[in-house]
């Protein structure tokens, strides 16, 4: 789910959102998994508040960068709805609120509290999701039937080709510390639809990072599959 938003202080109040035309004040928020159902509720003019969330270089015109919200552990999301019955104001130091903007969706970062604990923006926020902290198994501890997260180290890979079908496939091995030896491996063989979805592996020693990975089992051995939630 693409949300497109715009800073408060780049906003003028005076001036409907639609006809403010530089496209460098405006920002593409990425949304990702379980974030996509929930954020469903999201309307022009709404104040959405994101703190943890990744930063990435955009390949496109307009804003230099783009905001990724991937589900991460970090990541909180509050919406404010209807945000121009009441204003706020920003305050000094570290317990620092967002201020809500008129006619605009509008980011700004939550601080934590002295407590160390997040609190929304104001009363009347939403917050969105708070995601379960992720757990990574260990490459000798995978059992067959399981959905895993893991990282690796890349032992052996055959660059994705097209199949027969109409599918890509790519082949992965990897390693980490849990192993005795280097001699074992974890084999992935992963199809997609798409080149691009499959990971960009350039060489032997790179680390990947699959999530919700599926581990079947071919021949006798672990081998890791791609489900239609997973990613790299």
């Amino acid at each position: 789910m693409k949300v497109l938003i715009k800073g408060v202080d780049t906003c003028n109040r005076s001036v409907p959102c639609d006809e403010q035309t530089s496209t460098k004040d405006v920002i593409s928020v990425f949304l990702r998994g379980k974030f996509v159902e929930k954020c469903k509720i999201l309307k022009v003019k709404d104040l959405l508040v994101i703190t943890g969330a990744q930063i990435e270089k955009s390949s496109r015109g307009g804003h230099e960068f783009n905001i990724i919200a991937n589900g991460s552990s970090d990541l909180k999301i509050w919406v404010i709805q209807d945000p121009e019955n009441k204003t706020s104001e920003i305050q000094s130091g570290t317990n620092q609120k967002p201020l809500e903007s008129g006619p605009t969706v509008a980011v700004k970062k939550v601080h934590n509290t002295s407590s160390g604990e997040d609190e929304p923006p104001n009363k009347r926020s939403r917050l969105i999701l708070q995601p379960k902290p992720e757990t990574y198994t260990k490459l000798a501890d995978l059992t067959v039937n399981s959905v895993v997260n893991v990282y690796g180290v890349v032992k052996f890979f055959k660059s994705p080709f097209k199949t027969k079908g109409s599918d890509f496939v790519c082949t992965i091995s990897l390693v980490d510390p849990s192993f005795d030896s280097l001699d074992q491996g974890f084999k992935c063989v992963l199809f997609s639809k798409s080149k691009e979805s499959l990971p960009l592996v350039t060489s032997v020693g790179d680390v990947v990072r699959f999530r919700r990975l599926g581990v079947g089992q071919y021949r006798g051995e672990l081998q890791g599959k791609f489900l239609p939630d997973s990613a790299w």
